[in-house]
């Protein structure tokens, strides 16, 4: 999973995945993306599923069942922590605003 993929906004703060967030009428910010953000963006790029196999009561033959599912807090976590420095990200350098 690339960061950017899931927020195009991701950058490199300098120590940790960031993103550059504003709402109306307030200067952007910069903050840190969290396992939590992480997660809830996830489902942009990918469709997370749980897979059960179960007896066919009529054939007895084994059947797999596919359940989406959020992504696991656990994976959001190996992502922003296991694999530091592969996330491929471009630096930010700075935030520039357009005054109306």
């Amino acid at each position: 999973m690339v960061l950017r993929q899931v927020n195009p906004n991701a950058v490199f703060n300098g120590n940790c995945p960031a993103r550059v967030a504003s709402e109306a009428d307030l200067m952007p910010r910069v903050i840190e993306v969290t396992k939590e953000a992480l997660r809830a963006h996830a489902e942009n790029i990918c469709i997370p599923t749980k897979v059960e196999t179960r007896k066919n009561k009529k054939t007895g033959e084994l059947v797999e069942e596919h359940f989406q599912v959020k992504l696991p807090i656990d994976v959001s976590g190996l992502y922003l922590f296991g694999l530091e420095g592969e996330w491929n990200l471009k630096p930010l350098r700075g935030i520039a605003t357009i005054v109306r």
